[in-house]
Order: C-alpha cells, then structure tokens, then sequence
C-alpha cells in the first residue's frame, strides 16, 4: 500500500476489474466509489471510502504491487527510510519502512532469480 491505499501497476493492454464493497445503505446514484484520472503516463483509478480488489482477466484477485516498477519500490524505500530516521519515536514511519524495505529485497532477489 501507498500511503494507506493499495497500488496495482496494470500494462496497456490488459484486462482487469476493480471491484469494490459497497457500504450498507450507500446510494449508489449519488455517489461514484470511483474517481478517475487520466495522464500522458497512465490511467489512476482511486477509490474513495471503499475497500477495492482487482481481479486480473482470469479472475484472480491481484496482490497490492501486483508489477510494480523496481525503480518505484526503491524509490519508495528510501523515501519511508528517510522519514523513519527523521521520526526515530513514529513507529509507523518505521514499521512502513521496515515493510517497503522487505517488498524490495523480494523483488530484487524474485528478479535476479529469473533474470
């Protein structure tokens, strides 16, 4: 999760759904769970209030970082590491980074065992 959201990073051309549990009672009419957001780089779809999941074209339902760019987690990590030294007493800042700093030597030892 990205500052208590998940992220998925979907290629062009692949298929997904994003579904989401609507609260009891919510209106559906008036309200979107779904704001979307279109850029030169991407698409961002955020969900707002709602609890979503995505599910790839198979069906199965994608973990948060599902293809994320290693250049992004590293990124990430440094960013929250800096943070948990600027705030030794935040145990948040630090469990984050403790987090992001497992997620990237996952991907790093995924990555040079397939590469």
């Amino acid at each position: 999760m990205h500052h208590g959201r998940p992220v998925h990073w979907m290629n062009p051309k692949e298929q997904f759904t994003i579904a989401t549990e609507a609260s009891g009672g919510a209106d559906s009419d008036a309200t979107s769970p779904f704001d979307v957001v279109f850029q030169d780089e991407g698409v961002s779809v955020v969900v707002s209030g709602y609890k979503p999941v995505v599910y790839d074209q198979s069906d199965s339902a994608l973990e948060c970082g599902h293809q994320r760019p290693l250049e992004v987690l590293r990124d990430w990590t440094e960013t929250a590491e800096a943070a948990a030294q600027r705030s030794p007493n935040s145990p948040a800042n630090r469990e984050h980074a403790e987090y992001l700093r497992r997620m990237l030597t996952e991907a790093e030892a995924t990555r040079d065992s397939s590469g």
